[in-house]
This record gives C-alpha cells, sequence and structure tokens, in this order.
C-alpha cells in the first residue's frame, strides 16, 4: 500500500505495479519452560530460559495488482540467508486490501515463512528448521 501507483498500461485494464525487493530479515526467538515435578516426598522444579537472534539477507519481489478503484491485492515472495546467518529461508505472503476512505483500509491474507537454522555444536546445539505460517488481518492508516 505505500508504492505510488502507475498508470493503466493498457486503457480500462486495472493497475499492475512489479518490485524488486532487498532487504535484510530479524529473527528473534524465546524458549521459555518451567516445570515441576511432584515426587512422593519431594518437588523438583526446572527452570529454562534462552533466546537466539539473528539477521539474514533476502532478495524477492512482490506483484501489486489494483482490480478496482479501492481494491489491492499482492503476491510477495523471497529467498534469503545464504549461509550468513541461515542456510536457507523463504518467504511468501498473498494480501487482498480494501480502502474504507482516502486514509483507512482494512486487509487480510497468509504469510508463510521458512527458515533453517542452525548453530553451535554439542551441547550448546541450537538448530531451528520451521515453517510459521498463518493468516493476518489488519487495520491501517496511511498518512
Amino acid at each position: 500500500m505505500t508504492s505510488m501507483p502507475l498508470p493503466a498500461w493498457v486503457a480500462n485494464m486495472p493497475e499492475v505495479i512489479v518490485e524488486v525487493l532487498g532487504g535484510a530479515r530479524y529473527q528473534y526467538l524465546r524458549t521459555k519452560v518451567d516445570l515441576e515435578v511432584v515426587g512422593p516426598d519431594r518437588v523438583r522444579t526446572f527452570e529454562a530460559d534462552k533466546s537466539r537472534t539473528w539477521v539474514d539477507p533476502f532478495f524477492g519481489g512482490r506483484m501489486v495488482w489494483r482490480p478496482g478503484t479501492n481494491w489491492i491485492t499482492s503476491l510477495q515472495t523471497d529467498l534469503g540467508g545464504f549461509t550468513v546467518s541461515s542456510d536457507f529461508t523463504f518467504n511468501a505472503r498473498v494480501e487482498a486490501a480494501y480502502r474504507i476512505n482516502k486514509w483507512l483500509f482494512v486487509n487480510a491474507g497468509y504469510r508463510a515463512l521458512y527458515t533453517d537454522y542452525e548453530t553451535g555444536s554439542g551441547d550448546e546445539k541450537f538448530a531451528y528448521n520451521m515453517w510459521v505460517h498463518g493468516p493476518f488481518f489488519g487495520v491501517g492508516v496511511e498518512f
């Protein structure tokens, strides 16, 4: 929604915008475990609290299609990691947005992010090979 629209390429056809993307993706993971084991004559507690952060470069593209004056749809995908931090990342997002008035819009879509990250060895090894995906909904303001 932040791109300036291009004029329609063909008369009476919806506008299409194609963008090349590049940047860095910051990831933060925190795991906290509090465990209490109750036995016949004793109670044992275990606690663990660890976090990891890393940054991966990515490159990709986005296509925005405006099927009507108040609607915008987009498809975005990128690849990253390149063994800088993660071995590989893949991100895909599809979205539809409806402009309610000049400054307010609502949007909904689905996003999937795959990350293959590993660091350390032995007892200090941390591996994160995971898909994170799901729907999103939002309300936005442009000014």
